[in-house]
């Protein structure tokens, strides 16, 4: 799982530069305990699916009351 922990767009670059597709799915918390910063998405899931696809799984940065 080479993206995880990876700001969304270094992971885009990476597998873009490894001719590996790709789909990404957001993830939101059911609680808004603490504000998001929506622009800063990071990859807390990578799946690898038989057809040689990832899917990617971000969330956004949570940011400090």
């Amino acid at each position: 799982m080479e993206t995880v922990g990876l700001p969304l767009s270094a992971a885009e670059e990476l597998l873009a530069a490894r001719g590996i597709a790709y789909t990404v799915a957001v993830t939101r918390p059911s609680r808004r305990s603490f504000p998001l910063a929506e622009e800063q998405l990071y990859v807390v899931r990578e799946l690898c699916v038989p057809e040689g696809e990832r899917r990617l799984l971000v969330a956004a940065k949570m940011m400090g009351k």
